[in-house]
């Protein structure tokens, strides 16, 4: 397992790709779904993804009522059509991609229905990458995924529903359908405790980003799960990224391979060491 890492927290992360003044829009439709399970930071990704002059998300009421989705994600509307139940939204048989998206063409459910990468946050599709690629792939469509997962040592941050071994599943399922050019693979512990690193990665490997920005102060306890536009609830979760800064940069971090998990840990580190490089780029 890699050390515990402090950095401290600046208060704006912004980063410009290098060549960012001969960089076009892309000219055509990109769907960019964010892979993150429940409670694991996926508002402040889509916050990051969002800043760029390009990407578009959904936050807005597609119904015009004044009402913005739960975290601006794409499961309320679905499970509001009859496309998915509450009880049936983690079922990867379950979803017709076909309906799921004509009912998004047809309720124009993101934000700017003009800028060419359209993001979808829905913490269940972490479920469903195979069938999401196939019929991304069946009807020609272009395609960036973001994940991003714990550490498999963190055992004591783990949220009840939704335990290392559950979304090691998921991620072995990412590697397998998702191509490797297509996605980018975040370590939860790298987005909270080196943000700007992180961000310069994503712009690396998709450079038609353009920019990307996040507020430090999202980045801490009180202001992590916050979402992406004012006036919904605030989350509380036991997994929530400022606490888990806080607990990284204190006197108890001890990383457990043991705690309060069935998987097998050799299994789940040499995943993760298949996956992320012992360091990020400098």
């Amino acid at each position: 397992c890699r050390d515990c890492i402090s950095h401290p927290i600046e208060a704006t992360y912004r980063v410009t790709s290098s060549d960012s003044s001969t960089i076009k829009p892309p000219d055509h439709t990109i769907y960019m779904p964010i892979l993150v399970p429940p409670f694991f930071g996926s508002s402040v990704l889509a916050n990051i993804l969002s800043s760029s002059p390009y990407v578009t998300n959904m936050c807005k009421d597609p119904y015009s009522k004044g009402r913005i989705p739960w975290q601006c994600e794409s499961t309320p509307t679905l499970v509001r059509e009859g496309i998915l139940t509450k009880k049936t939204r983690w079922d990867p048989l379950a979803m017709n991609w076909t309906a799921a998206y004509d009912t998004y063409e047809r309720l124009r459910v993101w934000k700017d229905m003009e800028k060419p990468i359209r993001l979808d946050k829905g913490p269940p599709n972490i479920a469903k990458s195979k069938q999401l690629m196939e019929y991304y792939d069946a009807n020609g469509m272009d395609y960036r995924v973001v994940v991003m997962i714990f550490h498999p040592c963190r055992k004591d941050w783990e949220h009840q529903n939704f335990p290392t071994l559950r979304y090691s599943v998921y991620l072995r399922e990412i590697l397998k359908f998702v191509p490797e050019e297509k996605r980018f693979l975040i370590n939860y512990d790298d987005l909270v405790t080196r943000p700007g690193v992180v961000l310069r990665d994503l712009l690396s490997w998709f450079p038609q980003l353009t920019s990307l920005a996040i507020d430090g102060d999202e980045l801490r306890p009180r202001e992590m799960n916050l979402h992406v536009e004012a006036g919904q609830r605030k989350l509380r979760g036991a997994s929530n990224g400022g606490s888990l800064l806080s607990y990284i940069q204190s006197d108890n971090c001890v990383l457990s391979l043991h705690q309060n998990s069935t998987s097998t840990p050799s299994d789940e580190l040499e995943l993760w060491d298949a996956v992320f490089p012992a360091t990020l780029s400098s």
